[in-house]
């Protein structure tokens, strides 16, 4: 019996940090064979995408880097109830890119996360205030215990 071969490596990373102001930064890395890829988002304390910018290195298709358009689109969003559906009607279809809509469903909650966490330095509050403030948001956070 022989062992399948490794055909595709990608390598996708989020980092968030936050300002003192609240503000919040989030980056998304996608690397592969056929993509090199650098998403930067500001995210304002009231969780509102203020600004994005995609950086493409390396990608299969010239018209790989046309989403960039329809990603500006997202500014002014509020990440919360709809950001789902909103980057899925964005980003989806023949026009949108699969593999962005991956990178911010994977990126964008983590704002909610570092939103709800801000200005708690002991784990125990930082996990009643993310409790508290993402009630009803997800299967973690139920809207009745």
């Amino acid at each position: 019996m022989s062992l399948p071969q490794n055909i595709l490596q990608r390598d996708i990373r989020h980092t968030v940090s936050t300002e003192s102001n609240g503000t919040i930064h989030l980056s998304a890395t996608m690397l592969d064979p056929y993509h090199d890829m650098e998403l930067h988002i500001t995210v304002s304390r009231a969780l509102l995408l203020e600004d994005i910018e995609l950086i493409w290195r390396k990608s299969p298709s010239p018209h790989c880097q046309d989403i960039t358009r329809q990603l500006e689109t997202l500014k002014g969003t509020s990440i919360g109830h709809g950001i789902v559906r909103r980057v899925c009607e964005t980003l989806g279809g023949s026009s949108g890119c699969g593999n962005l809509r991956s990178i911010l469903l994977g990126l964008l909650p983590l704002a909610i996360n570092a939103h709800a966490a801000y200005g708690h330095s002991e784990e125990t509050e930082m996990y009643a205030a993310m409790d508290a403030r993402m009630r009803g948001v997800c299967a973690g956070f139920p809207k009745e215990t």
